[in-house]
């Protein structure tokens, strides 16, 4: 029988949102997936997967509180372009909706939150397996997430809390990665992350403390100095008592900073 153009088998699709949003087939060819808001439509299910959107639903997120008289038609315009890119069961109607009914493989944000769960699993007997497994998950990552879906709400609801995840788990690395005395290949990585993420307090202390253990001194005590500066200007308050206290034991030399502290696994755990 002949294939349908367009058309790709559901166990090779992939849909990936952790960059531009697009969908590839077991060879890494892209299918082409149209206009904006027609990569929102995709998005949107594919952030749900599994669960039924109602078409209300799927409207508000694609246009806001007042959608186009004609966006009820268009959702479903959108609906049967995507059917020619996806294999025809992924996306099914459902009463008063849609369901995209992917795997979990098949969506790479889900991909992402699997890895990083096994990684948290694990951490409490093998510290080195679980930094692996946070290294493999941040591969999935390729540019700022939903690129190339337009200006509708759901990129407002979602890119900010993507981004925060992906932020998250970059300073868990971080953490298990100083925790195995690891410091010196990792601390370019973390001066990089730290330049646009200034106000984050839990990434400057992970940078002050590899900088001390690389024997930077200045370079900890002045991320700190500029972080301080920059929340007052910023938000107005003071960098919290951790970050205090770390300047503290930076100026006095505390032993305990040299080399990494015995760390308890459930203490990693608890931290996230």
């Amino acid at each position: 029988m002949a294939v349908p153009v367009g058309w790709c088998s559901r166990s090779a699709v992939e849909i990936r949102l952790l960059g531009a949003v697009e969908v590839i087939d077991d060879e890494g060819t892209p299918w082409p997936v149209g206009a904006p808001r027609l990569r929102a439509t995709l998005a949107t299910l594919a952030l749900r997967r599994g669960r039924v959107m109602s078409s209300t639903e799927l409207i508000d997120r694609l246009w806001g509180p007042t959608p186009p008289v004609t966006a009820a038609v268009t959702l479903r315009n959108y609906v049967r372009r995507l059917r020619k890119v996806l294999p025809t069961p992924l996306i099914q109607t459902e009463s008063g909706g849609y369901r995209l009914t992917a795997g979990q493989e098949q969506v790479d944000v889900e991909r992402f939150q699997e890895l990083v769960q096994r990684s948290r699993t694990v951490r409490g007997h093998d510290l080195a397996e679980a930094a692996r497994m946070l290294d493999k998950s941040l591969t999935l990552w390729r540019g700022t997430p939903l690129t190339g879906v337009g200006d509708c709400p759901m990129l407002e609801m979602e890119r900010a809390r993507l981004e925060d995840m992906y932020l998250t788990v970059l300073e868990e690395r971080f953490e298990l990665r100083l925790s195995l005395g690891e410091h010196h290949l990792i601390v370019d990585e973390i001066v990089a992350a730290a330049r646009t993420n200034h106000v984050r307090e839990r990434l400057i202390r992970q940078l002050m403390v590899a900088l001390y253990r690389c024997g930077r001194i200045a370079e900890a005590l002045a991320a700190y100095r500029v972080t301080r500066d920059r929340m007052i200007e910023e938000l107005g308050i003071e960098p919290g008592v951790d970050l205090r206290n770390l300047q503290q034991a930076i100026l006095r030399s505390d032993a305990t900073l040299v080399e990494p502290p015995p760390v308890s696994p459930r203490i990693l755990a608890d931290r996230y």
